[in-house]
């Protein structure tokens, strides 16, 4: 997405407690951007990157607004179309949008006309329509007051629920099922078989749900009943066995319209719950089976966060959340964090061969980016890299940082120093150092023809000293206790250091 010019832009900047890293609030009004509409429901991005916002102005008109990062284009539904706010937005593979109202209709558009249905098939349709998503084949799923029905593109088919409220659709990303979400329960549809999952068969009391999301893993994650205030809980189920997380909502204040509006899985398979009230938003954010709670306080320039009823995230990691009455929100993703250290030998020679570098693993980091000085031949994108140090070899830094699709992150640096290329040959005619027996399995000796003690260390391929000593004309170590694997000897001498290798079997 295109950054709009600044002065268009209100930017809040809010600190947290990972690291060090700065988070950043975008948001857009009628009175900083192109947008018509103050009250915003609901948004959806097509193909092509443009975000489709479902908002009403003064006058209670809807209005479909398209945003592609610079431009803002409105487009206001006739008047005898619809005469309240959308509800929902979806976009299929034609580019069609197609829009849940409260009045009783569903609205298409194709980027000219507009296209009403709320009578087709008996009836379609019954009061708001409060969900709608297109699945794998193309079908478009709706969701109204006692009732699910799908659109082929040519005929409606209407499945009958017990339930007045029905509130929204998932698709599985594999095995290609619909799920839909209710206020006691939750209905599974796959290739024509309907399942339902209530109390009595999740072996979860009081079972019901609002949002629904599922991950990466093809896990489905679920928030208690909207209206449920003070028993707000996630759910999960694995495809096997249904979890409760009773610990993840905390710290909002006890106003009556708390709620989790939606669920968000990012490029990580971090699970995000914006969670709201009339006073801030709470993203709670679920990792490696913690969740962390990250406060966003409301400005007063824009009133509070009303309900996140909904919000979504895209390509680039931003989370898109739409504020009845008070705006559009953009929250700017997490870069990676910066790398504590690298881990690796400071002091190679010309010639050395294969050396290992590492980091420990980076926060909000997909991949990793690694550069070195010339001569060192190498190429990773995960947290660990393997360089060839050829004879042609120079001092310099190696720098690495995180990258996601966000944007990379703030590298951190290795400073290395390369000795001259012979300097092993050269300091081992002077020293006449000679290790023995190699490969070792046992005992390892070190034989020199200095009659004063010079100070030596073993270090692995990572650069990490594994142990150090003195020796003089000959010393005998016991590395029977090392792992196998290559390593390196360091002896400083007063003419520069003598660089051997040694393997352990």
């Amino acid at each position: 997405m295109k950054t709009k010019l600044i002065t268009f832009l209100i930017i809040f900047t809010v600190l947290f407690s990972t690291k060090n890293i700065a988070q950043s609030f975008t948001v857009y009004t009628p009175s900083n951007s192109g947008m018509l509409g103050s009250n915003v429901c609901c948004g959806a991005f097509d193909k092509m990157g443009n975000l489709w916002i479902g908002t009403n102005n003064s006058s209670s008109n809807a209005i479909l607004t398209k945003f592609d990062g610079t431009i803002w284009t409105n487009y206001i539904v006739p008047s005898n179309l619809i005469s309240s706010s959308f509800t929902c937005i979806t976009i299929d593979s034609m580019n069609n949008k197609w829009l849940g109202t409260e009045s009783n209709a569903l609205i298409k558009f194709d980027g000219v006309n507009w296209t009403r249905y709320d009578t087709v098939a008996g009836m379609i349709l019954n009061k708001y329509v409060y969900a709608d998503a297109v699945d794998y084949q193309n079908n478009l799923w709706v969701c109204s007051p006692y009732k699910i029905s799908k659109f082929d593109g040519t005929n409606w088919t209407i499945y009958n629920t017990n339930s007045l409220n029905i509130y929204q659709i998932a698709i599985e990303p594999e095995g290609h099922s619909v799920w839909f979400t209710l206020q006691d329960s939750v209905i599974r549809y796959n290739g024509g078989v309907w399942t339902t999952y209530k109390s009595s068969n999740t072996g979860i009391s009081n079972f019901g749900s609002h949002s629904i999301a599922i991950d990466n893993n093809n896990h489905v994650w679920l928030t208690s009943s909207y209206f449920d205030y003070d028993t707000l809980r996630i759910f999960e189920f694995d495809n096997i066995n249904w979890l409760t997380h009773n610990d993840t909502i905390q710290n909002l204040s006890s106003t009556s319209s708390k709620g989790v509006g939606s669920i968000l899985i990012d490029e990580f398979n971090n699970k995000i719950f914006p969670v709201a009230d009339n006073s801030y938003c709470v993203y709670t954010t679920y990792k490696d089976l913690i969740f962390t709670n990250h406060p966003f306080l409301a400005s007063p320039n824009i009133g509070g966060f009303y309900g996140a009823w909904h919000s979504i995230i895209d390509t680039m990691g931003n989370i898109w959340a739409f504020s009845a009455g008070n705006g559009l929100w953009k929250m700017n993703c997490f870069p990676p964090a910066t790398p504590t250290s690298i881990i690796g030998s400071t002091t190679v020679s010309k010639g050395q061969g294969l050396v290992t570098y590492k980091v420990p693993p980076v926060e909000f980091a997909s991949s990793y980016v690694w550069t070195f000085p010339n001569g060192f031949v190498g190429t990773s994108t995960t947290d660990s890299i393997t360089v060839n140090i050829g004879n042609n070899a120079v001092s310099g830094n190696i720098t690495v940082c995180g990258h996601s699709r966000c944007s990379n992150g703030i590298p951190a640096t290795l400073n290395v120093t390369v000795t001259p290329m012979g300097i092993d040959e050269e300091y081992l005619f002077l020293t006449n150092t000679k290790l023995y027996p190699n490969p070792a399995k046992g005992n390892l000796t070190i034989e020199t023809n200095l009659n004063s003690k010079i100070n030596y260390v073993i270090e692995n391929l990572l650069g990490q000293n594994i142990y150090s000593s003195f020796v003089t004309n000959k010393t005998t170590l016991d590395v029977s206790s090392y792992p196998k694997g290559i390593y390196i000897l360091k002896l400083n001498t007063d003419k520069g250091i003598v660089v051997k290798k040694f393997v352990k079997e």
